[in-house]
């Protein structure tokens, strides 16, 4: 259970401890957008985190190095060259900062992408299903995103095994409740039409629905999955698309092997030309 919370805190939520976490979409006309994710972590519950990890790294038999880093995930340097390196994606900023206490660190990535599609495929969220389809006679759009557990997106969201999983997560998460239990997060989405339904909450601008996430919403996997349908114009230029979370996670491992191939590369031939200069 703790690396299934894991994986969904670390890729779509972030990290654990007293933390905010917001994002904003914005998508176009186009099918290009931007997107932005702000989390602020408390550092005192995130360094007691890391060491908790350690610990059962050390009760399994396992060098503490081997433990999980929860700090790995939001590295700015590191998600930007990640992220540099994905096709139809641009960094335009990933920064780190702490508070002059030191009591808090706020992360912050921003990028702009020329597809939805791509901006899943190049893995800026992870550990989610996404569907963008045209309905009601190709008059709308309706885009399910759906926060996913051990990257698998075929849980039940309704009947027994759904309940059982609910309670038995919801068991395990009130275990971590007094450090995670003000976990906030807060998705938004700026659309190019009109929202015509959807179960986050519309704002007055028509065009914007917004999400929010608690820390015991994580034990059911019906909360997990946000849904939208918006009206289609005639100037828009959407395509559809749909990705598992497996098929993501095979796309960024890809995207991480081309650029390691890429680097190889790119060492060799610089080898070389100094070579040939002796």
């Amino acid at each position: 259970m703790r690396r299934s919370l894991a994986l969904i805190l670390a890729a779509a939520l972030a990290l654990p401890g007293c933390l905010e976490v917001t994002s904003r979409t914005e998508l176009k006309k186009d099918g290009s957008g931007t997107y932005t994710q702000t989390t602020t972590v408390d550092m005192a519950k995130a360094l007691a985190y890391a060491k908790e990890l350690k610990a059962q790294a050390r009760g399994l038999g396992l060098p503490p190095e081997e433990a999980d880093d929860p700090f790995e995930v939001l590295d700015a340097k590191k998600r930007a060259a990640a992220l540099t390196t994905r096709k139809g994606i641009t960094v335009k900023s990933s920064t780190q900062r702490d508070t002059p206490d030191k009591k808090s660190r706020t992360y912050e990535l921003s990028v702009a992408f020329d597809s939805l599609q791509q901006m899943y495929a190049a893995g800026v969220v992870e550990d989610v299903s996404v569907k963008l389809e045209r309905v009601r006679k190709g008059k709308a759009w309706k885009l399910t995103i759906r926060h996913v557990f051990d990257g698998t997106d075929r849980e039940p969201l309704e009947g027994p095994a759904a309940d059982r999983l609910r309670k038995m997560r919801e068991s395990m998460l009130k275990r971590y409740e007094r450090m995670w239990g003000t976990l906030a997060i807060t998705s938004q989405l700026a659309l190019p039409g009109a929202i015509l339904e959807t179960n986050g909450t519309k704002d007055k601008d028509k065009n914007l629905v917004t999400w929010r996430i608690g820390f015991l919403d994580l034990a059911d996997a019906r909360k997990l999955v946000q849904h939208v349908t918006f009206e289609h114009t005639k100037d828009t230029k959407l395509e559809p698309f749909e990705l598992s979370a497996n098929d993501i996670a095979n796309a960024i491992e890809e995207a991480q092997l081309e650029a390691e191939e890429q680097a190889k590369k790119q060492a060799a031939d610089a080898k070389k030309a100094k070579d040939a200069k002796k």
